[in-house]
């Protein structure tokens, strides 16, 4: 049969991977970059979603609720990570810490050593509408900005959408509104280095550009007997 050990690790670790990054939510790993782990050009068009809030002046005991909800109805989006930072540097870690208003389809995250700071999703079910609590952190900084990532699909995603600025009862106006930072574009799985003798098509890549998700169970199926044909 010929089956090297080493292949079959290889492949086991890019589908570890991608699972891991996408179907459950659990993207701590993206807490600094908000970038997916699906190795995909990040989308520039507009996204299908946007971010709400429902006041946008707030004091020390005020709670927000923050919205992510698409923009044309019949659309969706199947994932998405959510924090908020300071909007005089966008670049720095998430202030705040959010309470889930469903625990179904939404996941507290911890990022930057901060309980509750971010939000995701648990499944990689579609969705139009999802809602959040946010409160401040104490200090706070005078101008607080939401940021969204959202995955319309595996390979589909936009990162670091803007949402609303929230600033304190008069603080002063925000100087220059900051620009984000300009997102890498991540190696294709095709890209990555692969161990001598090891041969494989980009699956993960043709399977998604058919909106085909990333099921665990299938996915190990698929791999095993892919490495299995080749040897």
């Amino acid at each position: 049969m010929g089956l090297h050990i080493r292949d079959l690790l290889a492949v086991l670790s890019i589908f570890v991977e991608s699972i891991a990054a996408y179907g459950n939510g659990q993207v701590a790993v993206a807490c600094d970059s908000m970038i997916p782990k699906h190795g995909s050009i990040i989308q520039k068009s507009p996204s299908p979603a946007i971010i709400t809030v429902d006041k946008n002046v707030i004091n020390a005991s005020d709670q927000i609720r923050v919205t992510l909800t698409v923009r044309q109805s019949g659309t969706s989006f199947q994932g998405f990570f959510l924090q908020a930072r300071d909007a005089s540097d966008l670049n720095v870690g998430p202030l705040g810490t959010f309470t889930l208003i469903d625990d179904r389809n939404t996941q507290l995250l911890t990022c930057a050593d901060v309980k509750d700071s971010a939000v995701s999703h648990t499944s990689s079910s579609g969705k139009r509408t999802v809602e959040v609590l946010w409160k401040p952190p104490s200090p706070k900084p005078d101008h607080i900005q939401f940021l969204a990532t959202i995955v319309q699909k595996f390979n589909i995603y936009w990162v670091k959408l803007r949402g609303p600025t929230v600033s304190q009862i008069n603080a002063p106006p925000l100087s220059k509104q900051p620009t984000p930072e300009s997102p890498p574009i991540l190696p294709t799985t095709s890209q990555l280095t692969k161990p001598k003798g090891f041969h494989t098509l980009n699956i993960f890549q043709i399977f998604s550009q058919r909106g085909l998700l990333p099921e665990t169970g299938l996915w190990f199926a698929i791999l095993i007997v892919y490495v299995f044909r080749l040897n």
